[in-house]
C-alpha cells in the first residue's frame, strides 16, 4: 500500500525530481532481505573536535552482497542521545562526485 501512494505521490507532485514528460511507472525497491540480529563488534570513528564516537552493531542483513558488493551492518550509537548508524560507501552512484564535493 505504502509503494502505491509513494509512486502515486513521485508521478504527480509538482516538486518530483520526476520529469513530467517522463515515461513512470513506478520506483525500484530492493527485495526484503533477512536479518541477522545479535550483538556484534564494536567500531570507533573520529568525530571532530568531540573525539570519538563509538558504535555497537546489532543487526546484519543477509542477502544483499550480489546488489550492493557488501552486506550492510546497523550500528547503536554509543554516545549522548543515542540512535542509530548505518554506514555505507556510494560508489555507484553517478552523482558520488557531486556528492563528495560538498564535504
Amino acid at each position: 500500500m505504502w509503494r502505491k501512494r509513494r509512486d502515486a505521490l513521485f508521478r504527480s507532485h509538482s516538486q518530483s525530481p520526476v520529469p513530467t514528460n517522463a515515461v513512470f511507472n513506478n520506483l525500484a525497491y530492493f527485495p526484503y532481505a533477512d536479518v541477522e540480529v545479535g550483538a556484534g563488534e564494536s567500531i570507533t570513528w573520529p568525530a571532530g573536535e568531540d573525539g570519538t564516537a563509538t558504535g555497537q552493531a546489532f543487526a546484519r542483513t543477509s542477502g544483499l552482497a550480489a546488489q550492493l558488493g557488501g552486506e550492510l551492518t546497523l550500528y547503536w550509537l554509543g554516545g549522548y542521545g543515542g540512535g542509530l548508524f548505518l554506514p555505507f560507501h556510494v560508489w555507484r552512484w553517478p552523482l558520488s562526485d557531486r556528492w563528495n564535493q560538498g564535504r
